[in-house]
């Protein structure tokens, strides 16, 4: 249901929230196709959630996956961080992404 990526070094790259989450990474592409929403992550930090509209081959590195999202609304953002709290997940441990 949810692809978490760590964005931190894109973060201290100077890119949004939004950009940082939305490429590039590798995971594998059909995997990425069954998720609704993806969430970026700083020292096991939520710091965004976003609804997966596409997942496509980076432009820059086609080894690589790109995300077209937009922005949970407040609604979903909750759900979305309610889940990932009862998973019980480590966000912390994340290198490239985790499917949760």
């Amino acid at each position: 249901m949810i692809i978490a990526v760590n964005i931190g070094k894109s973060i201290t790259e100077g890119k949004s929230v939004l950009e940082a989450t939305e490429r590039a990474w590798k995971l594998n592409i059909d995997n990425c196709k069954t998720r609704d929403y993806v969430i970026g992550v700083v020292k096991g930090e939520i710091k965004g959630c976003f609804v997966l509209k596409d997942v496509f081959p980076d432009k820059l590195d086609s080894s690589r996956v790109a995300f077209d999202l937009e922005p949970c609304f407040a609604e979903e953002d909750e759900n979305v961080r309610k889940m990932v709290q009862f998973s019980k997940v480590n966000l912390k441990g994340i290198q490239r992404g985790k499917y949760i």
